[in-house]
C-alpha cells in the first residue's frame, strides 16, 4: 500500500483584528512544495467578502458563496494551523480526489440572511457530508456547534496563533511547518 497518502485538513486562518478564525478544508499532497508560487493544494470554503458582482443579503452583508480552487497551502489567507482529519490514497491523483471532494461539498447548503450562520457552521456541515460517504472519509471526527471537538479545534487554533505570531510576523517556509494536530477518528 502506498505510503505517501494525500492529506485532508481543517485549516484555521487568522482574521487579523476580528475575533475567532476563518475555517476551510484543504486537500494537500503529503510532500507540499516550498515554492509558494506553485498551487499544489485545493481549498474549499465559504466566504462572504465584498467583490465585484457579489450580491448583498437583506442585512446589507455580502451573500455567502462556496469556493473551491487550487492554492498554495501556505499562501491562501493567513493560515496559522491545520487539523488532520483524513488521509487519502496516493494511487489516486490529487486532482481526482479534489474533484470528488468538490462534488460532495458543492451540495452543502449555503444559508443567507442568518447572522448565526458562518464558515464554521458550513465546515461542520461539510465534514458531516464527507463523513457520510464513509470509506476514505470515515476518520473525519464528528464536530457539533459548541461541542467538545469544536472546543478542541478552537483551543488548538489559539495555541497555533500564538505560536505563529511569535515568529516575528513571518510565516513558515512551507505549510507542513505550520502547527498541526491529528484529530482523525481511529477506525475499528
Amino acid at each position: 500500500m502506498p505510503r505517501n497518502k494525500h492529506r485532508l485538513y481543517i485549516a484555521l486562518h487568522h482574521r487579523n483584528s476580528k475575533p475567532g478564525f476563518h475555517f476551510a478544508l484543504v486537500l494537500s499532497p503529503k510532500q507540499e512544495t516550498r515554492n509558494t508560487s506553485i498551487h499544489d493544494c485545493h481549498i474549499y470554503h465559504t466566504v462572504n467578502t465584498i467583490q465585484s458582482g457579489v450580491k448583498f443579503n437583506l442585512n446589507g452583508m455580502p451573500e455567502w458563496r462556496y469556493e473551491n480552487k487550487a492554492a498554495n497551502g501556505l499562501r491562501e489567507g493567513m493560515v496559522i494551523g491545520r487539523v488532520l482529519i483524513a488521509k487519502l490514497p496516493a494511487h489516486e491523483p490529487l486532482v481526482t480526489q479534489a474533484e470528488r471532494i468538490n462534488d460532495i461539498l458543492a451540495q452543502v447548503p449555503l444559508v443567507q440572511n442568518d447572522a448565526q450562520w458562518n464558515c464554521l457552521v458550513w465546515l461542520i456541515e461539510a465534514l458531516a457530508a464527507l463523513r457520510a460517504k464513509e470509506g476514505d472519509f470515515s476518520t473525519i471526527p464528528e464536530v457539533t456547534v459548541g461541542g467538545q471537538t469544536e472546543g478542541k479545534i478552537k483551543a488548538f487554533g489559539d495555541m497555533a496563533k500564538d505560536s505563529v505570531l511569535k515568529r516575528s510576523g513571518s510565516l513558515p517556509d512551507c505549510a507542513s511547518d505550520l502547527p498541526h494536530i491529528d484529530m482523525r477518528v481511529r477506525q475499528k
